[in-house]
């Protein structure tokens, strides 16, 4: 198991494990990124047209989709930049603000994901309610780990939360 040192004048050091990786992270932060993408083109964006058959529904829910978009993209979007290990070197107070708002970016949009889907087929809106709890309790467990500075065991809880996030928006509708 890598060792991670906790020592302030040194910053947080990544162990030779994620040294091994460090090539091929561009790459596959790349594949996620053109993956995540596609699903916004070709899912999302033609539910905007006013022929979709979900547009009026979620037109009529706009005050509550709108806090959550917000929020599971603000989610979406500092992941990678919380799995960046240069940015843990360089400003470790940055990290740790960042990873507050995706805390709190967690709450609201896994609270809001069951309200939204009530309207779809019976199984989704308990999907939805299983995939926010679950969404709920590894970035809990991924902060209090971070809290009590079990570093190697946040970063596992935080992998744990990141994809349960991408996979709440690669199957939103």
């Amino acid at each position: 198991m890598a060792q991670t040192s906790l020592n302030p004048q040194e910053g947080l050091r990544p162990g030779p494990r994620s040294r091994d990786l460090a090539p091929a992270k561009p790459v596959l932060w790349t594949i996620f990124a053109l993956m995540t993408l596609s699903v916004f083109i070709f899912t999302d964006l033609p539910i905007l047209k006013p022929t979709h058959p979900l547009h009026a529904v979620l037109y009529s829910q706009r005050w509550l989709q709108l806090p959550h978009i917000a929020t599971a993209l603000t989610a979406l979007l500092l992941g990678p930049l919380q799995f960046s290990t240069r940015l843990r070197q360089r400003n470790l107070a940055r990290h740790r603000l960042l990873g507050k708002f995706y805390v709190g970016s967690v709450l609201v949009a896994g609270a809001m994901a069951p309200i939204l889907t009530w309207h779809y087929p019976a199984f989704f809106p308990y999907s939805a309610m299983v995939n926010a709890i679950l969404w709920w309790v590894t970035t809990g467990a991924a902060f209090l780990t971070a809290r009590n500075r079990h570093i190697e065991q946040h970063r596992r809880w935080m992998a744990r939360s990141y994809a349960l996030a991408s996979t709440s928006f690669s199957r939103a509708y």
